[in-house]
């Protein structure tokens, strides 16, 4: 109806014109121009009413359209509003999620290097149980040498009192054999006075015949080495032998110098060196002792 309303005022216009011209024209014809005005008008008032009608019922229907309008836009500001809440929500959600993929990262390097620490422990476990077990070894092998060590010094011990034993004992007989010299040395150094004296006696052409040398030559070498065997016995090694004409029990002295060292007897015979038996021992026997043919 509203779309009529203009239309509706042309037509009255027009009428209202047609209506003038009639009554130029004629009063019949304006009575029933009149008449027909009259209609027009009324119709036209019904039709003015209509579309007043219709304009108020537009007018509330664009009344709701605009209160559902206004409803709309607030509904759409409160959906901006919270699409900005949901924008700046997720800032902040892509935020967090970058620092726990940061934290995340951090997290996974640590694992890495404590596994790589883990690794490195269990390495560094194995190889100190590996030198654990190489030094239980080597306690255990040495237990086992102290132990020999601890048996061998128990007989070294006794063997070393054997020793002291017997060596008291041979010093005690070079003792002995020292004083029994020392006699011999007396009753040489008298029978040699009274020899001088029967040769200031005899006449030169009376002398007693001279006696015999020896049948073995005389020899004078040096010891080599010393092997202390033990339970008393003594090997020595001097550098005569066969060549010098040695043979099996040969006896010789030891000397250092002037001082009586002890004696020994050949047991084992080479060309140019030879072994013995330690017969007596004075004081410690050392490489370098002279020795000579016992007479």
């Amino acid at each position: 109806m509203s779309k009529l309303a203009p239309y509706l005022a042309g037509l009255v216009v027009v009428l209202s014109a047609a209506i003038i011209v009639f009554v130029v024209l004629g009063n019949n014809r304006a009575k029933a121009y009149a008449a027909e005005i009259a209609a027009l008008e009324d119709a036209a008032d019904e039709a003015e009413q209509e579309a007043q009608a219709d304009q108020d019922v537009l007018a509330e229907q664009l009344n709701a359209q605009s209160i559902e309008l206004q409803s709309h836009q607030l509904d759409l500001i409160a959906m901006e509003k919270t699409m900005a809440d949901s924008e700046r929500l997720k800032v902040q959600l892509r935020n967090e999620i970058d620092e726990r993929d940061e934290q995340l990262n951090a997290l996974r390097l640590a694992h890495a290097q404590l596994i790589a620490a883990r690794d490195a422990l269990s390495h560094s476990a194995e190889t100190t149980a590996k030198q654990l077990e190489e030094q239980t070894a080597r306690v255990d092998a040495y237990q086992r040498e102290h132990d020999i060590l601890a048996t061998t010094s128990l007989e070294l011990s006794n063997a070393l009192e054997l020793a002291v034993a017997q060596r008291e004992r041979y010093m005690q007989e070079v003792r002995l054999l020292n004083e029994t010299l020392a006699a011999v040395t007396v009753e040489r150094d008298e029978l040699k006075e009274q020899l001088d004296i029967i040769r200031d006696i005899w006449p030169p052409d009376n002398d007693p015949p001279e006696a015999p040398d020896p049948d073995l030559p005389q020899h004078d070498g040096t010891i080599t080495n010393v092997d202390e065997i033990g339970d008393g016995l003594t090997l020595v090694e001097i550098d005569l032998g066969t060549e010098d004409g040695l043979t099996i029990d040969r006896p010789f002295t030891i000397f250092r110098g002037d001082v009586y060292v002890g004696s020994m007897k050949i047991t084992t015979l080479d060309e140019d060196c030879a072994v013995g038996e330690v017969t007596l021992l004075a004081q410690d026997i050392a490489v370098g002792d002279q020795v000579q043919t016992a007479r």
